[in-house]
C-alpha cells in the first residue's frame, strides 16, 4: 500500500511538472488577397489553468505593426478559434471563438 501510494505521489508530481511548462501554439498567418498585408497570430500557454495569449501583429511592405494583445479560453489556438474575415486588402477582422461560446473581434487596419 505504501509503494502504490509512492507511485501515484510521483506521477502525479511528473504530470504537474510536464503541465507548468510553457506552451506555445503554432503560427497562424493570413494574406491579403493582393499579398500586402499579412495577419501573425501566436499564442502563448504559462499553464494549463490559464489563458492562451495571443500575439496579433501585422506586416506591411517590410513594417511590423502591433502587436495587439488578446486572450482565448480555448484549446490551442487554430483556424477554428481563431478566423480572420478579410475585408479588403488593408482591411480584416480577427475574431476569437472561447469555448463558452463569447466572441471577441478586433479589428486591423492598416493604410
Amino acid at each position: 500500500m505504501r509503494t502504490l501510494t509512492f507511485i501515484s505521489a510521483l506521477v502525479l508530481f511528473c504530470n504537474l511538472l510536464v503541465s507548468c511548462e510553457p506552451k506555445t501554439s503554432e503560427k497562424i498567418v493570413s494574406t491579403s488577397a493582393d499579398g500586402s498585408l499579412v495577419i501573425e497570430i501566436t499564442g502563448r500557454q504559462e499553464d494549463i489553468s490559464e489563458p492562451w495569449f495571443l500575439s496579433v501583429v501585422a506586416k506591411k511592405g517590410g513594417q511590423t505593426i502591433g502587436p495587439v494583445y488578446a486572450q482565448l479560453w480555448a484549446s490551442e489556438p487554430n483556424s477554428e478559434n481563431v478566423l480572420i474575415d478579410w475585408k479588403s486588402n488593408s482591411t480584416c477582422v480577427v475574431s476569437i471563438h472561447h469555448r463558452d461560446g463569447e466572441v471577441q473581434k478586433i479589428p486591423v487596419s492598416v493604410d
